[in-house]
């Protein structure tokens, strides 16, 4: 590195250092503390060693954006198997009951309150240092060393022999936690947050005073969400966008990932059918996950070539060449990803599963199995309309299916399955009540477009060979009563995209994603 460059790291052990002097992170004890320490038997176990992690934020594409963290080596901690770690953190469906929320909230609809909401999204500035160790958990103090690495040394920071632990530091098992008790005087939700790491996605309704929250930890760069204005949380570029009827809509994707995705071609005159070679596999599996977490966030449409190019040992050169093909298909239409359409999100909306299979089309004779979990407002049960994505699956069944008919019922089993979560958890927001206590309030539907599985659910006394296809059968109606389970065509079966590798599907089920909507209904012209 250059001088410049060495500066700039300088710098930022400074930086480092200083946050940790002014959350008390540490104390630093004397050469004689120091040494009574470490002639203790017992307490000259309790040390850990750190080190100084370096890293360019700018990922070498500007200018060198120094940052260093002090990290404790928290593996050789000695309370390690009596700390609780748990430390929940936000899943995909907490995100898209976020994104609703907001959708809804904006135009005044979420609830019965007609206010507005207004959104924001922050990452705490050096969270793991804003917290404290619990008693309870630690009988004895804890200490650490200072770093040792030649940029360090180049600094007038951690010049102490040993220091006491004195709160959360980076690299312990301990974990900080906030709360948001986001309940109105009149019962309804006035504000929600989503934590990930240290990054925090919040939404508030317009008469509550959100300055109490923003007070709670301190903040790095706050971004409040406007229309046309792009917010990056957890991977994802989130932008509030308004119609030309001046209603507003949430678009989501994933630009910049994408487009630091690499593609890449077989070499001319390989044969399709033969097997990877060792650097090939390694490839592979470098695609398969950048592709996993594309399809996983904001690309359903990908899920399937994904999950279905996989055969294990068996894989070729024509399944590496699918992937390619699909990582060229996301680099074209990286803007897009999907939208979340002004509906109301109301008691009165409806959750509703689509559900598809396809059978025996994957390893193993497996069927690969596709879910769709919308909410829609009551105006789907009579014409077509809008539809908020909440949930999505593409997997093999768990078991060998013996007929189409068991790998729709597997498929629909496991839609009713998570419709019922999202239930639940959208009840629990809309009726300010306990999940447990709440149960399913929301109407829910599901759909197929297998006949025969739509005329065993209908039925109160399903006739079936196959007994564990009427278990799943059984469940559906448990869930979805025969009045509220549809049959619709296939080509209005959009969770078909995510059973198959098909071209047409996924650009089918793309351009879908972009104006979502249901027919449940034949329309008369």
């Amino acid at each position: 590195m250059d001088l410049e460059d060495i500066q700039a790291y300088v710098q930022a052990v400074e930086k480092e250092a200083k946050s940790w002097q002014d959350w008390g992170s540490v104390k630093a004890l004397s050469h004689a503390e120091a040494q009574k320490v470490l002639r203790d038997q017992v307490l000259s176990k309790r040390i850990l060693r750190t080190r100084s992690c370096f890293r360019d934020k700018s990922k070498g594409l500007a200018k060198l954006s120094a940052k260093c963290r002090v990290v404790a080596l928290g593996h050789k901690d000695p309370d390690i198997y009596r700390l609780n770690r748990e430390c929940a953190t936000t899943n995909r469906t907490s995100e898209h009951v976020h994104f609703v929320v907001l959708t809804a909230g904006s135009n005044g609809e979420f609830g019965t309150s007609k206010k507005r909401w207004h959104g924001w999204s922050v990452d705490a500035s050096t969270a793991f240092l804003q917290g404290d160790l619990s008693d309870a958990e630690r009988s004895l103090p804890l200490y650490i060393l200072p770093p040792n690495d030649g940029v360090t040394a180049l600094t007038q920071c951690w010049k102490a022999p040993l220091y006491l632990v004195c709160t959360n530091i980076y690299g312990l098992r301990t974990k900080t936690v906030v709360t948001d008790s986001g309940a109105a005087p009149d019962s309804q939700l006035i504000s929600i947050i989503i934590v990930y790491v240290d990054d925090f996605l919040g939404a508030y309704r317009s008469d509550y005073d959100v300055t109490e929250v923003h007070k709670a930890f301190k903040w790095g760069a706050l971004q409040n969400f406007e229309v046309g204005k792009t917010v990056t949380f957890k991977g994802k570029q989130i932008t509030l966008r308004q119609r030309a009827n001046h209603r507003y809509y949430l678009h989501v994707s994933q630009v910049e990932f994408i487009g630091g995705m690499a593609s890449g071609k077989i070499p001319r005159g390989s044969k399709l059918d033969e097997p990877l070679t060792p650097a090939q596999r390694a490839e592979f599996r470098s695609v398969t996950g950048c592709l996993q977490w594309v399809a996983g966030q904001s690309r359903p449409e990908l899920s399937a070539v994904n999950s279905l190019s996989n055969h294990g040992g068996a894989t070729t050169l024509s399944d590496l060449e699918a992937l390619y093909e699909a990582v060229d298909f996301a680099a074209a239409t990286k803007e897009n990803g999907f939208v979340i359409p002004d509906i109301p999100v109301t008691k009165a909306s409806i959750v509703i599963t689509f559900s598809d299979a396809s059978w025996a089309n994957a390893e193993n004779c497996r069927s690969q199995c596709g879910v769709l979990v919308l909410l829609c407002g009551p105006s789907v049960l009579e014409k077509p309309s809008p539809a908020m994505l909440l949930d999505w699956r593409s997997s093999r069944t768990q078991r060998v299916c013996r007929s189409t008919l068991a790998a729709e019922a597997s498929a629909a089993d496991e839609g009713c399955d998570r419709g019922a979560y999202v239930n639940m958890f959208l009840s629990e927001l809309l009726f300010n009540e306990p999940a447990h206590k709440v149960t399913p309030r929301l109407s829910q539907l599901a759909v197929t477009d297998a006949k025969s599985l739509y005329d065993c659910v209908i039925s109160d006394n399903p006739n079936l060979t196959d007994k564990r296809s009427l278990v799943n059968v059984r469940a559906i109606q448990e869930v979805v009563p025969g009045s509220n389970f549809h049959w619709v065509p296939t080509f209005l079966m959009w969770a078909d995209g995510l059973t198959k590798a098909s071209k047409e599907l996924q650009q089918s089920l793309h351009e879908w994603l972009q104006c979502p909507k249901v027919t449940l209904r034949a329309q008369t012209s």
